[in-house]
């Protein structure tokens, strides 16, 4: 019995040629990509790395989750430059003065809660893949899709109070 598993395994270890492997994966590579791989950028690939980043061992690589990602880590810089724009050099309130929130204000800050709880519970499990969807879908459809749109009009003509409620959220 003992003899059986000992050709067994040196069967599956001859055929699990980790350079024969490695060739497969060169040469399909060159295949897809025969010009190489379009630059995407550091933060995007990290960030698709750690949304493929599952249970399972097998990481079913997609060029298009990178690009999307690209397009993400785009609209994250885009909506920090807003932000930013629109709080440095004014008042947001954290040192006193009336402030009033307003019904966007208060929203994002209960769905941002949501979001931290559930990015709490992801990454103590070490679900890095479902801490980057948290992340992405918070960002994505409720940060900059909504809620950026929302506060236009306070930052462009809300009373002072108003701005500074927006400006500290």
């Amino acid at each position: 019995m003992a003899s059986r598993w000992k050709i067994y395994w040196k069967n599956a270890l001859e055929q699990y040629d980790a350079a024969a492997v490695g060739e497969k994966i060169r040469k399909r590579t060159e295949k897809q990509f025969p010009n190489g791989i379009e630059p995407h950028g550091t933060d995007s690939l990290r960030f698709t790395l750690a949304a493929l980043a599952s249970t399972g061992r097998d990481i079913n690589w997609d060029i298009k989750r990178l690009e999307g990602y690209r397009n993400f880590c785009n609209k994250l810089w885009n909506a920090s430059r807003f932000v930013l724009i629109n709080t440095e050099q004014h008042d947001c309130s954290f040192n006193g003065g009336e402030k009033v929130l307003s019904l966007a204000d208060r929203w994002i800050l209960a769905e941002f809660n949501r979001t931290v709880k559930a990015y709490r519970e992801a990454l103590d499990t070490y679900r890095f893949d479902l801490v980057a969807n948290i992340l992405y879908d918070f960002t994505w459809n409720q940060f900059c899709d909504w809620y950026l749109e929302l506060i236009k009009p306070v930052v462009s003509n809300g009373s002072e109070a108003e701005q500074r409620g927006t400006r500290h959220t």
